[in-house]
Formats: structure tokens, sequence, C-alpha cells
């Protein structure tokens, strides 16, 4: 038997592919509110490189946001049990910030093609099929776990 033709295979190959699509519906969604603002700003050149970072920070936050849902090894977890993770885990990019990981957790659950659902009590989020945490920790983590995540992003994944 070929090891790609195992239902745990395709079951992972089918959750790689519902994660990259959410981040580039996401990374598509924060590209078209910055050209929005953008465009209705007519903007200098400082504005416009401000907006792009901008953009950056958010997706890179998204992708942090994700990476620690996958790496955190609960079944259940609340927005407290993440934003202690990601600063736990990127300190340097998230000092004295306010993390809006509310936000970014309710768009990782907000249809049906998201990877998250509310846990029966409807006070936090677990993952809708704990295959997600494979597939989100092959797409975000690099082989030796280094933090390169607010690399990834748009369609290039």
């Amino acid at each position: 038997m070929i090891l790609s033709d195992t239902p745990v295979e395709l079951t992972l190959e089918y959750a790689a592919k519902t994660v990259k699509q959410l981040m580039r519906e996401r990374d598509t969604k924060i590209l078209a509110d910055m050209q929005w603002m953008s465009g209705n700003m007519q903007p200098t050149e400082s504005e416009a490189a401000a907006l792009a970072k901008e953009r950056d920070s958010k997706i890179a936050h998204r992708n942090q946001v994700l990476y620690c849902v996958g790496m955190l090894d609960k079944d259940e977890f609340r927005y407290s049990d993440i934003e202690a993770l990601i600063r736990q885990r990127f300190p340097q990019t998230n000092q004295g910030t306010v993390l809006n990981v509310a936000h970014a957790m309710s768009e990782l659950a907000s249809d049906t093609a998201g990877i998250l659902k509310r846990t029966p009590k409807g006070d936090g989020y677990m993952l809708k099929d704990p295959v997600f945490r494979t597939a989100i920790g092959n797409l975000l983590r690099c082989a030796d776990d280094s933090e390169t995540v607010e690399k990834v992003g748009g369609g290039g994944n």
C-alpha cells in the first residue's frame, strides 16, 4: 500500500488544504481592507509604507495565533491560553502590545471552512478535528521549530 493512499494521509492532506485556503482567504481580506483604506486616504509614500507594514503585521499576528492553536496541546482552549502562548513563543514581537486574539480566533471559526468550533459550553474553542494540529504544524513550523511563521502568508504556500 502506498503511504499517501492511507485514510490518515488523505485526511491530513485535506486538513492542510483547508488551512492553506483559510490563510489565503484571510490574507486576501486583510489586503483588501488595506487597499480600501489606501484608496480612500490617497496616502503619501510614507503613509502607504505604514499601511503595508500594518498589513504585514496583521498577517504575521494571524499566523502567530494559528501557530499557537496548532502548538497548544489541549482539546479545549480559550483566548487567554493562546495569548499566553503567543507571548511566550514570540516575546520580541509582542512586548507591551494588546493582542487581538479574540478577532483572529473568531475568524478561524467563522464559517464551514474554519478549523475551530466553539466548545459545547460555548466558553472556549476546540479544533474541529485533531488532524488540523498536525497540518498547522507542518505548514507553519520549520524543521527546527524556529519561529518563522511571520513569513508565511499569501497564496504561495
